[in-house]
C-alpha cells in the first residue's frame, strides 16, 4: 500500500524512503522507535498505518458468549500485528487462537470478569467503527443515498418474488416475463443475464420498459436506429453509437430485430465479452462496454403463427447471446378490461416506486453469493436436457446455457442478499423452464 494513503508530507515520505520504508505495511510492522521521527510522531504514524491495514483486512467481527471471532480476508504477519494492536488483543486477559483467517479470542481462566469489563467493550467499539466506515464506503462506491443496512432489511423482507410482484403490479399475466426482467436487473455487468422479450403489440412489452426506465437509474433506452452512428459505431466516421456509451448500464432496446446489419456482429461480441475490435477503412479501435441487455421485439409478421418458435426474429448467433428469451401474450378479456378501467380513472401516469427499489438493485449487484446448494447436479442435468433438445432451434439454447444457468441463479440469490441454495436453484429452473415452455 503506497505511503500516500497516510497523507504524509513530501518531506516525511522522502525521509522514510531514504530509510528503506516505502509502504504502509512497512510502517505497520515496525515499532515506533524504529522510525526516523520523534517518539509521539512515530507512534501516531504506526497507529494510523495499523488502523488502515486492520480496517481493510477485517471482514467481520462476531461477538458471542465468552468468545469473539475476528474474520479477515487473509492473515499475514503485518495483518496479525495490526489487528492485534487495533483491537487490543495482546491484553493479558486474552487467550488467542488463529485458525483459517480467523482470530478466536476467549478469556483466560479466572479472567472472565476483567475480560468482559476491559477487553469486550474495546472490541465492540471497533466493531461499530469498522462497520460504520464500511457502510459509508459502500454508500459512496455504490452511489447510495439510503442506509445499506435498511436496504438489505427491506430486500430480505420482500425477497425476489416481492420485487417482481410489486414493481410489475400493473402488468397482468406474463409472469415469466416479469421474473425474467427481475433476474436481468439483479445480474451484474460481469455476469449479465441478457433478456429478449418477443411479443405482439399490446402485450405489455412497452409498459414493462416504461416501468424500468421511470423507476431505475443507469438506464439507456435505444431503438433499432437510434443515431446516425448506428448502435455501436459509424464505420465511415468512427462516431460511436449508443451502446458504446452504455458501459455499466441497463440497455432497453426496442425493435431489436431491426438493428442495422453492420452492428449485429459487434453487438453480440459486446454482449459476450464486453469488448469488440473495429477495423474498417480508416477506423481502427477497440470498444469496451459492459452492459445488461433487455431487448424487446415483435414476432415476424407482428403476430405469432401456429409455431411461435419459428417467429423469433433473431439470427441463431444473436439468439444464443441471450440468457433468456421469453414470449409474451396479448391480454385476456378480463385483464384487458381491468387495464381499460385503470386507464379510464387514472390516465397514463406510471406508478412511481420508493427509492428503496432502485438502491436495492444497486446494492445487490455488489453482493457475492456462495454456492451451498445440494442439487447442483440435478439443476445442470435439467439445463443440459434443454441444450440437447433446443440447441439447433431458433431459440439456440447451446453450450452457453452452462454460463447462463449460473448467472440466473446468482442473480436470484443477489436479489435476496443470500446464497445459492436448493430453493434458489429451483426458482432459477422455474424461470428457465418457463421461458422455454412458452415457445413449445
Amino acid at each position: 500500500m503506497d505511503l500516500s494513503t497516510l497523507n504524509l508530507s513530501t518531506k516525511d515520505r522522502e525521509l522514510l524512503k531514504k530509510n528503506g520504508i516505502c509502504t504502509v505495511e512497512s510502517i505497520a510492522i515496525l515499532n515506533p522507535t524504529e522510525l526516523p521521527f520523534s517518539k509521539q510522531k512515530s507512534a501516531t504514524m504506526v497507529q494510523n498505518a495499523r488502523n488502515i491495514i486492520a480496517s481493510k483486512s477485517i471482514e467481520e467481527i462476531r461477538i458471542g458468549n465468552e468468545e469473539v471471532r475476528v474474520i479477515c480476508r487473509e492473515i499475514d504477519p503485518v495483518i496479525e500485528k495490526s489487528v492485534k494492536a487495533v483491537l487490543g488483543l495482546e491484553n493479558p486477559h486474552n487467550f488467542i487462537e488463529i485458525s483459517d483467517r480467523t482470530f478466536i479470542i476467549t478469556p483466560k481462566w479466572g479472567a472472565e470478569t476483567s475480560w468482559r469489563r476491559v477487553v469486550l467493550p474495546h472490541i465492540m467499539k471497533w466493531k461499530y467503527v469498522l462497520e460504520s466506515a464500511r457502510e459509508e464506503m459502500l454508500k459512496g462506491d455504490a452511489g447510495l443515498s439510503l442506509d445499506p443496512s435498511e436496504i438489505t432489511e427491506f430486500a430480505r423482507r420482500k425477497g425476489f418474488e416481492g420485487f417482481w410482484k410489486d414493481v410489475f403490479e400493473d402488468i397482468k399475466g406474463n409472469e415469466v416475463m416479469k421474473m425474467a426482467i427481475t433476474t436481468s436487473l439483479f445480474s451484474t455487468f460481469d455476469e449479465p443475464v441478457h433478456l429478449a422479450i418477443v411479443g405482439p403489440p399490446a402485450s405489455s412489452k412497452t409498459l414493462a420498459r416504461d416501468i424500468i426506465s421511470e423507476n431505475f437509474s443507469s438506464i439507456e433506452r435505444i431503438g433499432g436506429n437510434s443515431t446516425r452512428a448506428g448502435l455501436v459505431i459509424n464505420y465511415s466516421t468512427g462516431e460511436l453509437g449508443s451502446i458504446a456509451y452504455a458501459d455499466e448500464r441497463v440497455v432497453l432496446a426496442d425493435e431489436f430485430d431491426k438493428i442495422p446489419k453492420g452492428d449485429v456482429e459487434l453487438i453480440y461480441e459486446l454482449m459476450s465479452n464486453g469488448i469488440c475490435d473495429v477495423h474498417s477503412g480508416r477506423v481502427h479501435r477497440t470498444i469496451r462496454s459492459r452492459f445488461i441487455m433487455i431487448a424487446t421485439m415483435n414476432p415476424k409478421g407482428d403476430v405469432f403463427s401456429e409455431h411461435p418458435i419459428d417467429d423469433i426474429g433473431l439470427s441463431p448467433t444473436l439468439a444464443s447471446r441471450f440468457g433468456l428469451i421469453v414470449k409474451t401474450d396479448e391480454l385476456e378479456r378480463p385483464d384487458r378490461l381491468d387495464l381499460f378501467k385503470k386507464k379510464f380513472y387514472m390516465g397514463n401516469a406510471l406508478k412511481k416506486f420508493s427509492l428503496y427499489f432502485d438502491e436495492w438493485v444497486k446494492l445487490a449487484r455488489r453482493h457475492t453469493p456462495r454456492i451451498v446448494a445440494s442439487n447442483v447436479d440435478e439443476y445442470l442435468e435439467r439445463v443440459n436436457e434443454i441444450v440437447e433438445t433446443l440447441g439447433s432451434s431458433p431459440l439456440r439454447r447451446d453450450n452457453r446455457m452452462g454460463e447462463y444457468a449460473r448467472n440466473i441463479a446468482f442473480a436470484i440469490a443477489r436479489a435476496e442478499f443470500s446464497d445459492v441454495d436448493d430453493r434458489v436453484l429451483d426458482l432459477a429452473w422455474e424461470i428457465i423452464e418457463g421461458s422455454v415452455r412458452e415457445w413449445m
